[in-house]
């Protein structure tokens, strides 16, 4: 069975290990690498959509993505060459929570938001046919 109090122990969050770089290390450089790739998907996806507001809110996940992940790479690579604070798995939870409050603010505007932009997209692009 798996220990979460490790998790949160100070020795866990704060101290780095220098003999050898742990599994949780390599699942932050893996979910890292993932959300780089996830990033880049929706930048394709972004700008292969004909919908500028849909084109939009893609690119904003795109780029929350983008960042995050090669934040927690870098992030990797400063546990990699044991730099004392910025290696400590307290920043890569920190960059973890950052990119989870960032894909939630993408998330409620698009939940308030998105359904009337793209129905006014959508009026627009009945007059433009019309006016034509």
């Amino acid at each position: 069975m798996f220990d979460f109090q490790k998790l949160i122990s100070t020795q866990y969050l704060f101290a780095i290990n220098r003999v050898a770089i742990s599994r949780s290390d390599w699942i932050f450089l893996i979910l890292g690498g993932a959300l780089v790739l996830v990033g880049i998907l929706f930048a394709i996806w972004a700008k292969v959509n004909k919908v500028s507001v849909t084109k939009i809110l893609l690119a904003r996940y795109a780029k929350c993505f983008f960042v995050i992940g090669l934040l927690e790479v870098v992030w990797f690579g400063a546990r990699y060459e044991y730099i004392n604070f910025l290696g400590s798995h307290f920043m890569a939870l920190l960059i973890g929570l950052v990119g989870l409050v960032w894909v939630g603010f993408i998330v409620w505007s698009n939940l308030t938001s998105f359904r009337k932009n793209k129905q006014q997209w959508e009026k627009e692009q009945q007059k433009l046919k019309y006016l034509q």
